[in-house]
C-alpha cells in the first residue's frame, strides 16, 4: 500500500555534534534554550545522539525493513549541506562549522554521512542539494525575526521543495 518513501535530511546514523552538546552540561543548557527558541526541545537533541542512532540502524530488523522498502517501493533519500561562506549565512552557522571539522559536510545539524543511506551500503536513489541548511526544510523559520537573514530564507520555497520531492517518486 506504500507507493514511496522520501527521507529529508534524516539523521539515520545520528549527529555527532548533538552528542557532544548533549553530553556536556553547559552546552546542553545552551542547546536546550536555542532549540526551544526555534520551537523544538531537548528531546530532539537526544534523538540525534549518534551512538543511539547507530545502534538502532545496526539492528537486523531495521536493516531488513529498509531493504524491503527500497526494493518494493520508490525510495528517495534527500540530504543537503551548507558551505561556510563569509559572514553569517545561517542561524546554524556555529554548529555547521563545528561539525565540518568532525563530520564533514552537513546541513548545520545532520552530516551527509549520516543522512545518506548509500554511505552505509544501501542501494537507494539519492539527491544531495547544496546550500540548503536544516532550518530551511525542517522548520517554519521566519526571516522577519532575524532581519539580517531575510534574503537567506527568501530564496527557498519549502512547499515547492516538498512537492518536487514527492513528484519524483510518482
Amino acid at each position: 500500500r506504500i507507493h514511496g518513501w522520501v527521507t529529508v535530511q534524516s539523521p539515520f546514523w545520528g549527529a555527532p555534534l548533538a552528542s557532544t552538546i548533549y553530553n556536556n552540561h553547559t552546552l546542553r543548557d545552551v542547546g536546550k534554550n536555542l532549540l526551544e527558541g526555534l520551537g523544538g526541545g531537548i528531546g530532539a537533541m537526544l534523538a540525534l545522539e549518534d551512538s543511539r542512532c547507530e545502534a538502532y540502524m545496526e539492528r537486523a530488523d531495521v536493516q531488513v525493513l529498509i531493504k524491503s522498502i527500497s526494493e518494493k517501493t520508490h525510495f528517495l533519500n534527500y540530504a543537503s549541506f551548507k558551505s561556510d561562506v563569509f559572514g553569517i549565512d545561517t542561524p546554524l552557522e556555529l554548529f555547521r562549522n563545528l561539525a565540518l571539522k568532525t563530520s564533514g559536510k552537513n546541513d548545520g545539524v545532520v552530516p551527509l554521512s549520516s543522512a545518506l543511506m548509500s554511505s552505509h551500503g544501501y542501494e537507494v536513489n539519492f539527491i544531495i542539494e547544496e546550500e540548503v541548511d536544516h532550518l530551511m526544510t525542517m522548520t517554519k523559520y521566519r526571516p522577519d525575526h532575524f532581519d539580517f537573514l531575510q534574503l537567506y530564507r527568501l530564496r527557498y520555497d519549502q512547499q515547492l521543495h516538498t512537492m518536487s520531492l514527492l513528484k519524483m517518486i510518482l
